[in-house]
């Protein structure tokens, strides 16, 4: 005698309808927030003259950070939440904002909303499983530009959440110093997450060399204004961001050449 398995259209659907718009609703609403904030910030940045001009590489950290590494994290896992790299990409970017909050001694009431909703959007994601899982080696020329950027960036996130703490200037007043700590803790945990190659690996990698590029032109273009990278340091960054680039470039011709048998 024999039977036969039968199938719920629950089970066909995975996680469940009502969870899979529960957790669009979650990733949804906060991308559309870092959108309006952080995507203006991405394209006034360049042409803003408050502070007499100095507010360029700050409202461009605020713009990076939320409009390049938390948008598309949060873009890249709304159609069906089966690229666990960018939700991995979103918890980081919320770590960033949350570790930030706590080396400014400045809580944010709506940076602590949107977190929840991230963190819950994640949470009943259907790849929030996979999340945690390994399912490749690590990706090591990515691991070693994020070892070389590490210190850098650390110290600099270090540096800009002091001079916020001092106050003292209009710049701590329009938290812009804030905005630079939250980049550089951002680009580093994303950075991390797309040397451990995760499924979607390319979303975080890619994310992370616009947005250090980003402040690299900014450096160049504003040398001496607050928060600025310098020239060199500019420079330095718009050679680290191509050769990311390169690394992703490189592992989808490689990758195509192995499928292809060639």
């Amino acid at each position: 005698m024999t039977t036969t398995a039968r199938t719920h259209p629950a089970d066909d659907l995975g996680p469940g309808p009502l969870r899979r718009v529960l957790s669009a609703i979650c990733l949804g609403l906060p991308a559309l927030a870092v959108l309006a904030f952080g995507g203006q910030l991405l394209i006034s940045g360049w042409f803003d003259g408050r502070l007499d001009g100095t507010s360029h590489a700050q409202d461009l950290a605020w713009g990076s950070a939320e409009g390049i590494l938390l948008f598309a994290a949060l873009v890249a896992a709304l159609p069906n939440g089966r690229r666990p790299a960018a939700l991995q990409q979103a918890i980081v970017v919320v770590s960033a904002l949350l570790a930030t909050m706590a080396l400014t001694l400045a809580p944010d009431p709506v940076t602590l909303v949107l977190g929840v909703l991230i963190v819950a959007g994640v949470a009943l994601s259907p790849g929030r499983s996979l999340v945690v899982r390994r399912t490749a080696p690590v990706n090591r020329p990515l691991a070693a530009l994020t070892l070389v950027a590490a210190a850098p960036l650390i110290a600099f996130a270090v540096a800009a959440a002091a001079a916020q703490r001092q106050g003292g200037s209009p710049h701590t007043q329009l938290f812009g110093y804030t905005g630079a700590t939250v980049w550089a803790l951002a680009v580093l945990g994303v950075a991390s997450v797309a040397a451990m190659r995760t499924p979607g690996w390319r979303v975080p990698a890619v994310s992370a060399a616009a947005a250090v590029a980003v402040m690299g032109v900014a450096g160049v273009l504003w040398p001496t204004i607050p928060s600025s990278l310098g020239t060199l340091g500019g420079v330095v960054a718009l050679v680290w961001a191509f050769a990311v680039l390169a690394v992703v470039v490189f592992d989808r011709t490689t990758t195509a050449q192995v499928r292809t048998g060639a």
